[in-house]
């Protein structure tokens, strides 16, 4: 399995992450009916996509990761749509994030494969999956 695909995954999930924080927003508290469904569908969605990232990539990124492509986004959302305050401190401190963002991932890039035998089970084990419960790459 191709950890791009992790990548690409986790892309996916913050952007429906997003999705889902702007969904809350125009749910106000509950009370509207076709937001509330969208919450759902992109939590549920945002979530999914997180799950298949996770069985690719290092637990740490991946969910950094995400959480940073939410948090950037709905900030961006913020200000562009309902004027929220832009000061050069928030403008550098989503760039700090961004920044954080691309050295987790360029961080995370996997070095060669390398297998050992898993004694419990009497397989070989990729050493991404050492401990990990529900790990695939074996």
């Amino acid at each position: 399995m191709s950890p791009d695909m992790g990548w690409f995954y986790v892309i996916v999930a913050g952007v429906l992450e997003v999705g889902w924080i702007i969904s809350l927003r125009a749910s106000a508290g509950f009370t509207r009916l076709v937001p509330v469904l969208c919450y759902a569908a992109f939590g549920i969605g945002s979530t999914l996509f997180l799950s298949l990232a996770l069985k690719r990539l290092p637990m740490a990124s991946a969910y950094t990761v995400w959480m940073g492509i939410g948090m950037v986004g709905a900030a961006a959302w913020g200000v562009a749509r309902h004027g929220e305050p832009l000061s050069w401190l928030r403008v550098a401190s989503m760039l700090l994030v961004v920044a954080g963002i691309a050295g987790l991932r360029a961080g995370s890039v996997p070095g060669p494969a390398v297998l050992r035998p898993d004694v419990a089970a009497g397989t070989v084990v990729h050493d991404a999956c050492a401990g990990e419960i529900g790990c695939d790459l074996h």
